[in-house]
């Protein structure tokens, strides 16, 4: 049985989860620009990785707005359907990030190549549904319908 303080909990793991996750994903984005991408950005140099870490989870905060009803079309059904597999949540936010892509970028514009892009776009999705799982997915009080 399902109790107030049970979904109360979930709902704060869930909102955990899910900044935690967007955080993750993109900061592996700064780090991947850092490190491969454009190293003279001081990928180098453990204060250029800092002040990139920084910038990265500043960014975050502006990404989140962007992120979360599309989030919530993969947390709503993952939770109804007891999903606890962490390939589910990969591959939606996988699928989250070239659906954002395609609608808030402006594709003429981009520098580098499709292979490039579509690379971070896929590592980015990755770090962050296995960053949502392991916090949020992976475990629940509320029992699976597979148990």
């Amino acid at each position: 049985m399902i109790t107030i303080t049970n979904l109360t909990a979930r709902i704060f793991v869930i909102l955990t989860g899910y900044f935690l996750a967007v955080s993750a994903a993109v900061s592996s984005l700064g780090f991947i620009n850092a490190l491969f991408i454009n190293p003279s950005m001081g990928g180098n140099n453990i204060l250029g990785l800092l002040g990139i870490a920084l910038i990265s989870v500043f960014y975050s905060y502006v990404t989140w707005p962007y992120t979360i009803l599309p989030a919530l079309l993969i947390v709503v059904p993952g939770e109804l359907f007891s999903r606890r597999d962490k390939l589910f949540y990969i591959l939606a936010a996988i699928t989250m990030n070239l659906f954002l892509y395609a609608a808030y970028s402006d594709a003429g514009n981009q520098g580098g190549s499709i292979i490039a892009i579509l690379a971070k776009i896929l590592f980015s999705g990755f770090i962050g549904g296995l960053t949502y799982w392991m916090i949020a997915g992976r475990w629940t009080n509320i029992p699976s319908q597979r148990e």
